[in-house]
């Protein structure tokens, strides 16, 4: 599937928080089914596509939180961010997360839902892990994996942290 003509321009942190909350304010969290194995893997141009097609209106795309974070994903890539998808398989695993960290002038952010956490230079993504399990009062995680979207081959690769 292609994504329709993007139209998310971020220019600044009023136009990242703006998208945030409209992204958000479509978004409708649903644990992926059995029949999902729990965890399905959409392209990121259906989420968006599903995403822009409700926007102006009361409905709202169903998913979990991988589906919420590929559509900000799509919309930071597509705006230049040096970005992955991130997940923290934590401890209890019925609480693991995936959410979006950038790149912007060698600090990282994380975006998680609405929430923008910037950290100072010389934090690692470790930094960022046991930061998140400390804040949610969680054992030191199982792991951590970052991905990425090839848009030309429609799939997900993971990053190694050292390439990010």
């Amino acid at each position: 599937e292609e994504a329709v003509p993007f139209e998310d321009v971020l220019s600044d942190d009023y136009t990242m928080t703006q998208m945030l909350n409209n992204v958000n304010t479509h978004f409708d969290w649903q644990m992926d089914e059995v029949s999902q194995l729990f965890d399905s893997y959409q392209p990121v141009e259906f989420l968006y596509n599903c995403y822009v097609s409700l926007k102006g209106t009361n409905d709202d795309f169903i998913g979990d939180c991988v589906d919420c974070h590929r559509v900000i994903y799509h919309i930071l890539k597509n705006n230049g961010y040096d970005c992955v998808l991130f997940t923290i398989a934590t401890r209890p695993i019925t609480q693991a997360h995936t959410m979006v960290i950038y790149k912007e002038n060698g600090c990282y952010t994380l975006v998680n839902y609405r929430a923008v956490t910037h950290y100072p230079q010389g934090t690692t993504i470790q930094d960022i892990v046991d930061d998140y399990n400390k804040k949610h009062n969680f054992k030191k995680e199982w792991y951590w994996n970052m991905h990425r979207y090839d848009y030309e081959k429609n799939k997900f690769y993971t990053v190694d942290k050292e390439d990010f």
